[in-house]
C-alpha cells in the first residue's frame, strides 16, 4: 500500500529548494516513518511546503519519496491556491491509496482536501492551534504582549498579534478536522479535541516514538550538577519560562548555587538597540524578569540544541521542568522521563496522561510559580525522593513510548486499506 504523508516539516533525507538533504528533520516522525516502512507493504510519500522551490523537488530514500511542495504565501495559516497543482500532479503521479495528515498546524493539507475529497483521511493530533490560542498569552503583562520590538512591528510577533493570528487560522484547522475518518491521539485532551470538532471520526490512541538516543542514555543522580533546573524551551510567552525566571528567585531562597539552563536565544541583557531591533516582545519580558531578581549569574541560554546537546544537559540536570500554559503530549517532557531526570511540569493539556503526580514527578498548575519553586526544592532536598521519581519516571516512559507502539498504525493502515479494496 502507498500512503500520502503531508507533515510540517521534512524527515531526514528529503532535499528542499537548497539542495542539501536534510539530516536533521522529522524528530520523532522519522522514527516513525522507518518503523512503518519496515513493513513489506507500505510505501509512503512525503510532502512539506517549501517557499523557494519553484516546482516539484523528489527524492527517493528507500521506501520513502519526498515530495517539497512549492508554496507562495509565506503565511503558512493561509490556503495557498498554487499548491493545488503540486497535489494534483503528486496524486497522478504516485496513485496513492489513502492519506495521512501529521499535525493540523498549518493550511498545506487544504490544497489536497477541498480537491480530492476521495481519499480517506488519518488526521494525527499534535498541537492544534484553536485552542492553544486561548492559553497563550500565559500570564504576560500587557505592555510586554504588544509589539515592542521594530522585528515585532514588522513581523508582529508580540504576543497578542500572535493569539490574534492564531484565531483567525480556526476555520481552516476546523476544515482540516472536518475531513477526517480518524484521528491519531495519545491523550485525553487530543481526545477532547477531535470529538468537539468531528464527533463522527474514530478516534485511535497511538502513542509516539522518541529519537533513538533517548532510549540508549539514563540519567544519574550521582552524576548530575546539583540544583540545576532545564528548560527545553522558551521563544514563546506559552512555554512559560517567565514563571521558571519567578520561581528560580525563590527558589535560590533555599538553594543560593541554584542554576537555571535553558535551551534558546538569550535576550541581550547589555545592547537595547540590538534588542529593539532584532529582538522579540517576549524576550524584552524576559530580559526585564533577569535584572528585577537579579538573575543574569544564575541563568545560562545554551542556544538551540540538536539531539546530543539535549541529551547532555537532560544528564547534567537535578530537575527538568516543563511550564507550557498549555501542552498535548511534549515530546521534551517524554525524554526527560525516558531518561529518568526527576521532572515537575505543569498540569496542563495532555501532560497528565505522561506523568502520574506524586508516582513519576510533581503537576503543578501553571501559574503558580510558587509551587514550581517548592517542587524543585523538594526534589533539590530528597535524593530518595529524586530516584523514586526517575525510577518511576522512565518505567512510565518505557510503556507510553514502546517502540512496538508503531504496529497499531500499520494495523490502521492495513484495516484502511483492505477497506479501500472491497470498495
Amino acid at each position: 500500500m502507498k500512503v500520502l504523508w503531508i507533515c510540517n516539516q521534512p524527515l531526514s533525507g528529503a532535499v528542499d529548494s537548497s539542495g542539501k538533504p536534510k539530516t536533521y528533520g522529522g524528530g520523532w516522525l522519522n522514527e516513525e516513518a522507518k518503523a512503518l516502512t519496515a513493513e513489506n507493504d507500505i510505501e509512503i510519500v512525503e510532502c512539506f511546503a517549501d517557499r523557494k522551490a519553484k516546482s516539484l523537488i523528489k527524492t527517493e530514500d528507500g521506501k520513502i519519496t519526498h515530495y517539497a511542495v512549492p508554496r507562495k504565501k509565506h503565511n503558512l495559516f493561509l490556503y495557498d491556491k498554487s499548491m493545488d497543482k503540486y497535489f494534483d500532479e503528486i496524486v497522478e503521479n504516485e496513485k496513492p491509496d489513502f492519506c495521512h495528515i501529521h499535525g493540523t498546524e498549518n493550511a498545506n493539507a487544504l490544497s489536497l482536501i477541498r480537491n480530492h475529497p476521495e481519499f480517506t483521511y488519518i488526521v494525527s493530533l499534535q498541537g492544534i492551534i484553536s485552542y492553544i490560542c486561548m492559553h497563550e498569552k500565559a500570564g504576560v503583562p500587557y505592555r510586554f504582549r504588544k509589539n515592542r520590538t521594530l522585528y515585532g512591528f514588522l513581523g508582529r510577533n508580540g504576543t497578542d498579534s500572535l493569539a490574534k493570528k492564531h484565531e483567525k487560522y480556526t476555520p481552516n484547522e476546523k476544515e482540516i478536522f472536518s475531513c477526517a475518518s480518524y484521528f491519531l491521539g495519545r491523550t485525553e485532551w487530543d481526545k477532547a479535541c477531535a470529538y468537539l470538532n468531528n464527533p463522527n471520526a474514530k478516534y485511535c490512541y497511538n502513542p509516539r516514538l522518541l529519537r533513538p538516543s533517548f532510549y540508549e542514555n539514563t540519567w544519574s543522580l550521582d552524576e548530575c550538577d546539583r540544583h540545576t533546573i532545564f528548560v527545553t524551551q522558551s521563544g514563546a510567552a506559552l512555554k512559560g519560562v517567565h514563571y521558571v525566571l519567578k520561581a528560580l528567585d525563590i527558589v535560590k531562597k533555599f538553594y543560593p548555587d541554584t542554576k537555571l539552563v535553558i535551551a534558546g536565544k538569550a535576550p541581550d541583557m547589555k545592547n537595547k538597540l540590538k534588542n529593539f531591533v532584532k529582538g522579540s516582545s517576549y524576550q524584552q519580558y524576559l530580559r526585564y524578569l533577569l535584572k528585577k531578581y537579579n538573575l543574569s549569574d544564575s541563568v545560562k541560554f545554551t542556544g538551540e540544541l540538536d539531539e546530543k546537546g539535549i541529551i547532555e544537559h537532560m544528564k547534567k540536570a537535578n530537575v527538568y521542568v516543563l511550564s507550557s500554559s498549555i501542552d498535548n503530549s511534549p515530546n521534551s517532557l517524554g525524554e526527560a522521563m525516558m531518561m529518568g531526570v526527576p521532572c515537575v511540569s505543569s498540569f496542563v493539556g495532555g501532560v497528565p496522561d505522561m506523568l502520574t503526580h506524586k508516582t513519576d514527578g510533581f503537576l503543578y498548575p501553571y501559574d503558580e510559580y510558587y509551587i514550581l519553586a517548592y517542587d524543585i526544592c523538594r526534589i533539590f532536598g530528597d535524593d530518595g525522593l529524586a530516584k523514586t521519581f526517575s525510577e518511576n519516571a522512565r518505567a512510565h516512559a518505557q510503556k507510553t513510548h514502546d517502540k512496538s507502539n508503531a504496529k497499531m498504525t500499520v494495523e490502521l493502515y492495513k484495516s484502511i486499506y483492505n477497506n479501500e479494496e472491497r470498495k
